[in-house]
């Protein structure tokens, strides 16, 4: 799930500042899910290790002509650096929203003291 968040975090970033994508996928080597959109392709692979988001920018059979400004590198430093730290900002969110939802659900761990034994040799007398 959390490959799954954090590829969201860059994709979704991207798409929406109108960069282009051209695939998604989560896990590596063969795929054994595919899906092609209209843009996208989207791919689940056989070795969930990881996982990618694909710009076209260094495809030789790119689409788009290499002055697109909606090309990944054609794009001002700021958005790439939105793009690119997207994917650990949804894992941070990802991450207060399960402690969030445990919090409310399951609520707080509640410690509860109750008196003991009191040993003779450490309490203090004086």
């Amino acid at each position: 799930a959390i490959i799954f968040v954090h590829e969201c975090g860059h994709f979704s970033a991207a798409r929406l500042q109108g960069i282009h994508v051209n695939k998604f996928a989560v896990g590596f080597g063969p795929s054994l899910l595919t899906y092609r959109g209209p843009e996208v392709e989207y791919s689940l692979k056989a070795i969930p290790l990881g996982g990618f988001v694909a710009f076209p920018d260094d495809d030789e059979d790119c689409p788009y002509p290499e002055d697109d400004p909606d090309l990944l590198r054609n794009r001002p430093v700021k958005d790439r650096a939105i793009v690119v730290s997207a994917g650990i900002i949804a894992n941070i969110i990802f991450g207060y929203g399960i402690l969030y939802n445990q919090v409310t659900t399951i609520g707080f761990a509640e410690q509860k003291y109750e008196p003991g034994v009191v040993v003779r040799g450490l309490t203090s007398t004086s």
